[in-house]
């Protein structure tokens, strides 16, 4: 009798353990390696356009930074997420359709004669769209120097940001200032944004990385 109910408490265990893997998911690791696999697959296209620049670039490189808030609170708001928004094809949604993130807050996009026109603003920023509550609340603030490319869900509250920075100037890149990759690990139910800072170089991947990415998504855009 005893080993049966031994056996109870260890298939028990190992029910509740299975049945809440978010619970290791929303912590933020010590180093991005823990989510290698998946960054490798689901950033595949934004690690390889970094690898042209850095060829030994790798997951394991990007050094944890000082975990923070999201942003600012919520603003209630109406988000249009019918076809008659251009940047729709944009967003990304979470798995359940809840949450939706618009990488580009910088991007501003409207309908034209039968084509669709595209700009930046100087300064960038990251919307994160909460449909079932109708609001909207903004992150990753950054000038000229900075800005995002990607945004992928890990789990149904948990996403990563892909963007870039600037570093200090280098002697030996000219003068100029160096660059680097920049992911951001955000957990929507502890309100926390982990940034992960990539190696620097010299030459690094800037807004073209973004209109590219517009382009193949959105065929009848035109920048101006």
């Amino acid at each position: 009798m005893r080993e049966v109910l031994l056996s109870l408490v260890v298939v028990l265990a190992g029910s509740v353990s299975l049945s809440t893997p978010s619970a290791a998911a929303t912590a933020d690791p010590a180093n991005l390696g823990t989510l290698g696999p998946v960054l490798e697959a689901k950033l595949k296209e934004w690690l390889t356009t970094w690898r042209a620049v850095q060829p030994a670039l790798s997951v394991e490189q990007f050094k944890k930074g000082e975990t923070g808030h999201m942003g600012p609170t919520w603003d209630s708001l109406h988000i249009d997420l019918s076809e008659r928004n251009p940047k729709l094809p944009l967003y990304v949604f979470s798995s359940d359709m809840r949450w939706v993130v618009d990488p580009f807050g910088a991007l501003r996009m409207s309908k034209q004669n039968g084509a669709i026109l595209a700009g930046f603003d100087v300064d960038n920023s990251v919307f994160l769209i909460d449909r079932k509550m109708s609001r909207q609340r903004s992150m990753l603030f950054s000038g000229p120097s900075g800005g995002t490319h990607e945004a992928i869900w890990l789990w149904n509250d948990g996403f990563v940001v892909a963007g870039y920075g600037e570093g200090q100037p280098k002697e030996g890149c000219g003068g100029g200032p160096t660059h680097k990759p920049i992911l951001y690990l955000v957990s929507i139910p502890r309100n926390s944004l982990t940034p992960y800072v990539g190696p620097e170089s010299c030459r690094g991947v800037g807004s073209e990385y973004v209109i590219q990415k517009v382009k193949k998504k959105i065929p009848n855009v035109k920048f101006y």
